[in-house]
């Protein structure tokens, strides 16, 4: 799936949150799994946001046109050149309207590309940002 929202929440211990919309089809996979990965996109990666973004497509098919990898922490996929990635394990989960707020402990991270500018949806659409 793709997420707009991806937070720090805290430095000790190191936690992030992600937002899952209750109705999407990963959710209550998110919540059962118990552990995540998540690749922060590059700006050069908006093809790869509008094929995870797209409701009812087949995650075969996503994996198929995406070249990914294999967390070593959790075994969840990883996209190839992200700006940076982050492996997790849940350690609570909120209601929060129509989402539910999924906070993780980052287990692992890495920094592919620490230089690539990232990629930016804001109001409705992917921009740059040289603003």
């Amino acid at each position: 799936m793709t997420a707009n929202t991806f937070t720090s929440v805290s430095l000790e211990p190191v936690l992030v949150s992600v937002s899952v919309e209750r109705v999407a089809r990963l959710h209550d996979l998110a919540l059962a799994a118990g552990e995540r990965a998540v690749s922060v996109l590059a700006a050069d990666q908006e093809r790869v946001s509008r094929l995870f973004s797209r409701r009812g497509r087949p995650d075969s098919e996503v994996f198929a046109a995406v070249p990914h990898h294999f967390g070593p922490l959790t075994g969840a996929a990883l996209i190839d050149g992200a700006l940076a990635t982050f492996e997790c394990r849940t350690v609570e989960s909120y209601q929060g309207g129509d989402h539910t707020v999924l906070v993780g402990e980052v287990l692992g991270m890495s920094l592919p590309r620490p230089d690539a500018s990232p990629l930016v949806f804001h109001g409705g659409r992917y921009r740059s940002t040289d603003w």
